[in-house]
């Protein structure tokens, strides 16, 4: 190894480009606002994220999380279908109607090209399911099949000699903690599908069946993990799949299955790579050791024929390729402890000897960073076997041996606007079987492709449309229809029809996201977060401006050292609510326009507008902006639960006033709350099981006083004397993943609880507010597999649905029935239905963990009338377009720090200015002036945060078009 060649890492931005290359490595990725992360805070995440996702998924009874018991479970969701279809029992019909993003892909380990058609392309999401392309990745779509799939955990795509695709399931690099002594279990898959059709149809090959596929049989799981699959170059039926429980071959295209043999031995541990040469040898790892098969016909004998390679238990994971133009060049990558490199070797004679090109233990070049067993890509250029890429953590390298220079080709920031940018966490390269020059890259972010691949230093693009794989943890619904979510590894994605697409989203916060939250009484208001590393617990942040910028929501009452993290930490995704009181709201909210009135009680002839008392639901208030907009935030943490009655806070004013309304009750590690429609109680689940309620919060005296009662800038607060009352009201065992009071009735709450092996997963109380409520199992015919979240239905609080790591299951109130759709069984974390324009109009969202964001309505009375489009022009433009040459409009409005403007152009517009007036016709603010705009729809943010109180004009004009809409600023 000669030297190693870098990036420069000071660029320029020139326009919408970026010129220049690194002049020394950055280890950083960027992650849209978020300040970069260096290799072990990534790596702390990753290990964040299984630990909480095994918290999820672990049986609460045996406290650890074993293949059988999700073999198991899965095993129930196919019985729950066959039964309700032989039955004709139906579901309650929900049909599921795709939001996005249809622009940010997620964690992506398999990618295939059709060598008899090279535009037909497939790649494998790890929970969405298998998408095709047949316009060589430009665009992508589902396959449709994916709902009838019994695993969406694609690991494995390839394609044999006459063109039969075959796809491998279950993904055991993410090894997520089994709650014994490691790291062991992922996510179990269900075998190999194979296509004999070119991709249309995909059968099941029953011969990779994993068990137990019957209740009762025995453990040591068979094809729980397709590692990968290989296919002979010419010999079509012969195929070899690398699994958790050996390195088995077939000659009959799959039907059956052997393991294969190193001499006398059979080859039963766990295989993790397999691969053909083009002359037909087999290579492959097995229990971290390199085998090849004893000749180029064999697949059923492997023999070790070298000691040039480090021992198995240096070994982490190892992965090879062999280069298509020359069969005796193989190359191997590996990893050792600590997930760092541990080395790259290269054979010149089909794997008999070895030379090490490249070592570990370097901080300057070390790719897979510390996540070795995660992300470890490899491959060899098909018109040179003289070079070789690999990836990793955060770069990508390419090494070549008419240079012996290492070479690096990718980096993991500057972001798209960067032509060297890839998205951190690799796992794997697919060259254009005729062109060299193309190369695909799928990584966590999606996919990513390259024209100059045999470039020393290729240029890369994302090439993620309609690859709608974002692995959503939470969601949130707007009033106009918009929804957001944070995702694993992606941040978090809003999308408010602002893009090129009706379903293209944009990044408003990075890193890992978790749960999210959208007000309908002031729209630019809205949460998300992410897992901060260094402070090593789930950080909130706030945005006043529609997700534009976001800042630290936190004050010193429950962030101490203002690191932006709760004191007590909170978990990798947190659990939080925001409460808002709709009914008074939009009741009143016309009294906010300048010298705004309205008719109350409605029919009575009496009018009201701001200073006047009034009588609402049994509570009398002088009406003021304060009063109107109520609202109060809640927030999960893992020592009680905190809340905040200043969400709606100006900025400007600093961060919100927090309470922890638990107070000194040991509630423990708080994972979800839900609160009644009228403020008053709260009902908090916990990772222990329990169920508390905290009622009285209508009534909660919310201020900081020291011991003898006299308010004080050195404050303490006392919740058993503000009038507030905390209660334990039960169990359900296990841990509390979601909970829901039905907003008709608050003695109707229900609560699920994560976990396999659970069979009683859903709990109900009729009698929440009572002294003792009683808790009741409905789980009856719910399969034994962790429900994530659940959710009353706000038009019949009968049905109850639940989100699990099988899609979306509804209860009628007797039994329970998955709501396939478009669904099929990609994991649900998070259900909600969220009011569209109005409080009695509401629709029903998910999260996904493969497929981005759902959202339904049809089971809506058609009654009501409800509108649920959606805002095509932008957040507060109705979506009948307007047929003047020019349309604007403001929202929200009455504003206090911000107010989105937005514009719709039916033609072109020269010189056009966007400029904002007082009442006495002086220009207090240019948005912009003497630009040009094509026919459209643009949005542009206002800031009034300056602006006195008062009413303005807006004014649109250009040399074809004038228009203005009334802007009132209220502080």
């Amino acid at each position: 190894m000669k030297r190693i060649v870098l990036f420069v890492s000071c660029f320029t931005l020139l326009g919408a480009g970026v010129a220049g290359f690194l002049l020394k490595k950055s280890p950083s990725p960027i992650y849209g606002a978020l300040e970069p992360l260096g290799d072990q805070e990534k790596e702390s995440g990753v290990a964040a994220y299984k630990a909480w996702l095994f918290e999820q998924r672990k049986n609460p009874a045996t406290g650890t999380l074993s293949d059988v018991d999700v073999l198991e479970g899965r095993r129930q969701v196919m019985e729950a279908r066959q039964r309700n279809a032989s039955t004709n029992h139906r579901s309650l019909g929900v049909e599921w109607i795709h939001m996005g993003p249809t622009n940010i892909g997620g964690r992506t380990r398999a990618i295939a090209i059709d060598p008899a058609n090279p535009s037909r392309m497939y790649a494998g999401s790890v929970s969405g399911g298998l998408f095709v392309s047949n316009d060589a990745g430009v665009s992508w779509e589902p396959h449709p099949q994916n709902p009838q799939f019994l695993s969406t955990l694609i690991s494995s795509i390839v394609i044999a000699a006459n063109g039969d695709i075959y796809f491998g399931t279950g993904e055991p690099w993410t090894g997520f903690f089994d709650g014994t002594s490691s790291f062991t279990h992922g996510f179990t898959g269900s075998g190999i599908y194979k296509s004999t059709d070119g991709g249309n149809t995909f059968d099941f090959l029953t011969a990779t069946e994993p068990s137990p596929g019957v209740a009762g049989a025995a453990d040591g799981i068979e094809w729980a993990y397709v590692n990968r699959i290989a296919c002979h170059p010419t010999q079509a039926n012969t195929l070899i799949a690398a699994t958790n429980r050996g390195l088995k071959f077939s000659i009959d295209g799959g039907q059956s299955w052997n393991n294969a043999s190193e001499g006398s031995t059979t080859l039963l541990g766990g295989a993790t790579e397999a691969v053909f040469g083009p002359d037909g040898r087999a290579y492959a790892i097995y229990v971290d050791r390199f085998l090849r098969s004893t000749s180029t016909t064999a697949v059923d004998q492997f023999e070790s024929p070298t000691s040039d390679l480090p021992s198995a238990t240096a070994i982490l994971r190892a992965v090879l390729a062999v280069a298509p133009s020359d069969p005796n060049k193989l190359f191997m990558y590996a990893s050792g402890g600590g997930g760092g490199l541990l080395g790259v070797y290269r054979s010149v004679d089909a794997g008999v000897s070895w030379t090490q090109i490249a070592s570990g233990g370097s901080d300057l070049f070390n790719p897979p960073g510390g996540q070795g067993n995660y992300n470890l890509p490899v491959v060899v250029s098909p018109s040179n076997p003289d070079r070789v890429y690999i990836g990793g953590q955060l770069d990508a390298w390419s090494w070549s041996a008419s240079t012996g220079n290492w070479d690096q080709i990718a980096a993991a920031f500057g972001g798209d606007l960067f032509s060297k940018y890839v998205h951190p966490d690799h796992h794997w390269f697919a060259f254009h079987p005729t062109n060299p020059n193309i190369m695909f890259y799928g990584t966590d972010g999606g996919v990513t492709r390259t024209l100059n691949a045999q470039d020393q230093f290729p240029d890369w693009k994302n090439v993620n449309k309609g690859y709608s794989t974002f692995q959503a943890h939470g969601v949130a619904g707007g009033l106009l229809g918009e929804v957001m979510g944070g995702s694993q590894d992606n941040g978090t994605a809003y999308l408010d029809f602002s893009g090129n697409s009706p379903g293209e989203a944009r990044q408003v916060l990075g890193g890992d996201g978790g749960q999210v939250e959208i007000s309908k009484l002031r729209t630019g208001f809205q949460t998300a977060a992410f897992f901060d590393f260094a402070a090593g617990g789930g950080a909130l942040r706030r945005s006043a401006n529609f997700g534009n910028s976001y800042a630290n929501m936190f004050d010193q009452n429950i962030d101490n050292n203002q690191n932006g993290v709760a004191d007590n930490g909170a978990e990798f995704v947190e659990g939080d609510y925001l409460w808002e009181d709709y009914d008074r709201w939009f009741t009143f909210k016309d009294v906010l326009e300048v010298d705004g009135m309205v008719e109350y009680p409605a029919g009575s002839g009496n009018m009201v507008g701001l200073g006047d008392n009034v009588t609402f639901m049994g509570e009398t208030f002088e009406l003021s902006l304060e009063t109107v907009e109520r609202s109060r935030f809640f927030l999960c943490t893992n020592n009680g639960i905190w809340m905040t009655p200043e969400f709606l806070k100006n900025s400007s004013e600093g961060a919100p006033t927090w309470y922890k309304i638990s107070g000194s009750y040991g509630l423990g590690n708080t994972t979800s709350v839900d609160v009644t429609a009228d403020g008053d109680i709260a009902y908090v689940g916990t990772s222990s099981g329990n169920i508390w309620r905290i009622s009285g919060l209508n009534d909660g005296i919310y201020q900081y006083i020291d011991y003898d009662g006299i308010p004080t800038t050195d404050p303490l607060w006392f919740p058993d004397s503000s009038n507030i009352v905390v209660e334990n009201i039960g169990t359900i065992g296990g841990r509390v993943t979601g909970i829901d009071v039905d907003d008709n009735n608050d003695n109707l709450v229900v609560a699920s609880r994560g976990g396999y092996g659970v069979a009683t997963n859903v709990w109900r109380t009729t009698n929440g507010t009572s002294g003792s409520p009683t808790w009741t199992s409905i789980s009856s015919t719910l399969p034994n597999i962790p429900a994530f979240d659940v959710m009353i239905d706000y038009y019949n609080s009968s049905h109850i649905y639940v989100a699990t790591e099988f899609g979306v299951w509804s209860y009628d109130g007797s039994s329970w029935d998955q709501e396939v759709g478009l669904l099929g069984n990609v994991p649900v974390f998070e259900i909600r239905q969220a009011v569209v324009r109005e409080p009695g109009c509401r629709a029903t969202y998910i999260g996904t963990h493969g497929r981005g964001f759902f959202r339904s309505y049809n089971l809506v009375p058609l009654s009501l009338g409800c509108d649920f489009s959606l805002g095509a022009e932008g957040l507060g433009v109705n979506p009948t377009i307007s047929s003047l040459a020019a349309s604007i409009a403001l929202f929200p409005n009455p504003a206090r720090d911000m107010a989105r403007v937005t514009f719709q152009l039916d033609k072109e517009v020269e010189n056009l200015r966007l400029d904002v007036y007082d009442l006495t016709g002086k220009r207090v603010q240019t948005l912009f002036a003497g630009e040009r705009f094509a026919s459209g729809s643009f949005q542009r943010d206002l800031s009034t945060a300056d602006l006195s109180n008062g009413t303005y004009l807006v004014v649109l004009e250009g040399s074809n078009a004038r228009k203005s809409a009334k802007l009132v600023v209220m502080h």
